[in-house]
């Protein structure tokens, strides 16, 4: 019965991660108004309004914004709980930190990379969303797995880097 029962609790928690998993990818394309892949570069310079990144665990899920004026938002939700505990937290980088951010992004030939790198048959790992906003034109690169390209595993460690605070990451 205790391994019926732990059965049962295991398929629970694939089918949540797995609904999880798929919300934010249908989130993501809800989001994107204008695809800025065929832009150059150079036109997002200085003028970028927002850089995120989504970071979701089979038990956890956290976003975290930085505007261009340093401004850091971190939001994580905890699933480990009876109830969804969230938690959201505010910190601040300089100027010239943001700009490096940013040209980590752009000198890389981000806007190039493909909108999803999603390794088949994975249904455990962590699944990452690095996005940036200017005005209502969007691009996003999501990569699950052993498939994330160099320069997005790149940002999103300087990002993590920049908010200098644990990130909730339950499930990995």
């Amino acid at each position: 019965m205790k391994k019926f029962l732990g059965i049962i609790f295991f398929l629970i928690i694939i089918i949540s991660f797995i609904y999880l998993t798929f919300n934010l990818i249908k989130k993501e394309k809800e989001i994107v108004e204008g695809d800025i892949s065929d832009l150059p570069p150079e036109s997002f310079e200085s003028k970028t309004t927002e850089i995120n990144l989504d970071i979701v665990n089979p038990f956890s899920k956290v976003n975290i914004i930085i505007n261009s004026l340093g401004k850091i938002q971190y939001e994580a939700q905890d699933y480990t709980k009876s109830e969804v505990k969230i938690e959201t937290n505010f910190s601040k980088i300089s100027e010239q930190e943001y700009k490096n951010l940013e040209n980590l992004i752009l000198e890389n030939n981000f806007l190039l990379l493909n909108d999803q790198y999603i390794e088949q048959g994975l249904i455990d790992a962590t699944f990452y969303t690095v996005r940036i906003k200017k005005d209502d034109q969007v691009k996003a690169v999501s990569c699950y797995g052993s498939l994330c390209p160099e320069i997005v595993l790149q940002i999103i460690q300087r990002i993590k880097e920049l908010w200098l605070k644990e990130i909730l990451e339950i499930g990995v």
